[in-house]
């Protein structure tokens, strides 16, 4: 599990939200979002591979709050190019799995 610290979130014409994130090294399977109403949401983005998305905004965090699907969009910001764009699912859960206490804020 690590946090992606900087990644924005983009609304789109039909309500929901893109989180453009830096490109990862393998392909996403079978990838979903986890919120819980709070400060973070968690990217599943494999089996194997859990995502923190940080102190969300406000606006996004209200938004999150009513979405059962968003799109992750990962960017090679070295070379300018969207490497995979994809809809996740939204689960909204009464309580993270996870343990998110250690996460630090931003400065």
């Amino acid at each position: 599990m690590y946090q992606e610290k900087k990644y924005q979130i983009l609304p789109t014409t039909n309500g929901r939200l893109v989180f453009a994130i830096s490109v990862k090294s393998s392909e996403p399977s079978l990838p979903k979002i986890l919120y819980d109403g709070g400060e973070h949401a968690v990217l599943c983005r494999s089996e194997n591979e859990i995502i923190v998305l940080d102190f969300l905004h406000p606006t996004a965090k209200e938004a999150m709050q009513s979405i059962s699907e968003a799109y992750i969009a990962e960017i090679d910001y070295d070379n300018k190019r969207m490497v995979y764009f994809y809809p996740v699912h939204v689960d909204q859960v009464l309580k993270m799995p996870i343990d998110l206490s250690g996460i630090e804020q931003p400065k």
